[in-house]
């Protein structure tokens, strides 16, 4: 009996899914409320945002330039989502002092990054037309996870299954809800189940647990909630079709 596993690519908002291996990228953590807020700068995986104590701001130009230089030595880390605040003040000669972890992302490595960065960076002086002593930044550094994918393994029977399959993993995607615990934790979970000629599905079983209960829940129910799907190709020649996926939260699937 042949089994094969399928692999194609399905572009979303958050970045490459390939059919097979459904990965979850972690929302990144809600930052905290201040005064002014400086526009994100995003370069690919990566965005620094900057938020000051003080209303009106009068230099953006310093701004651009203080993030510039906390970026050319921030490394984020390989493989994750994670969203780090650091707090620390810029005096009026330029100096970085007391640079804390404001709010951890939960992954040490992550933190450690983003403050040696801060710690790191080269300010120029206050600007002139700063009055204060002082300036007060909240910096969010904010990594993400390489574009999710999901691994979907079956028996064909030689039957051309790309169509079907092509409005199957979006319509599985939308009924995956990704919980909260993929903040901070990552791992994977197998679902199987079986599709009958009629598309409904049965027999859903989690079959490799993750080790995180809201991890395997979440995918468990998003193949029960995408019940039914469309008929199965009717070159098929059974009543029915055994499917295995493979649900990952902030892991990649193993290379092909």
């Amino acid at each position: 009996m042949k089994r094969i596993a399928v692999v194609l690519a399905v572009v979303l908002a958050i970045g490459l899914a390939s059919a097979g291996e459904f990965a979850a990228q972690s929302p990144p953590a809600s930052s905290p409320p201040s005064s002014t807020a400086a526009p994100a700068e995003q370069s690919g995986a990566r965005e620094l945002t900057l938020r000051l104590d003080v209303p009106n701001f009068c230099c953006p130009e310093y701004i651009a330039a203080l993030r510039k230089s906390v970026a050319e030595s921030w490394q984020a880390p390989p493989d994750i989502a994670a969203t780090t605040i650091v707090r620390f003040i810029i005096e009026r000669d330029g100096q970085i002092s007391r640079a804390m972890i404001e709010l951890p992302s939960g992954v040490a490595d992550a933190d450690e990054r983003a403050l040696r960065a801060v710690r790191l960076a080269k300010p120029a002086a206050l600007p002139a037309a700063f009055n204060q002593p002082a300036l007060t930044v909240h910096l969010t550094f904010a990594s993400a996870q390489p574009p999710p994918s999901p691994s979907i393994q079956f028996d064909s029977q030689g039957v051309d299954f790309g169509p079907w399959l092509r409005r199957f993993i979006p319509h599985m995607r939308r009924n995956w809800f990704i919980p909260t615990a993929a903040r901070t934790q990552r791992g994977r979970t197998v679902v199987t189940f079986s599709v009958a000629k009629d598309g409904v599905i049965d027999n859903v079983k989690v079959v490799q647990p993750s080790g995180i209960e809201p991890f395997d829940q979440a995918a468990f129910r998003a193949v029960l909630n995408a019940n039914p799907l469309e008929p199965l190709p009717p070159a098929y020649p059974k009543d029915e079709i055994q499917f295995t996926i493979t649900f990952f939260y902030n892991e990649q699937p193993p290379a092909k």
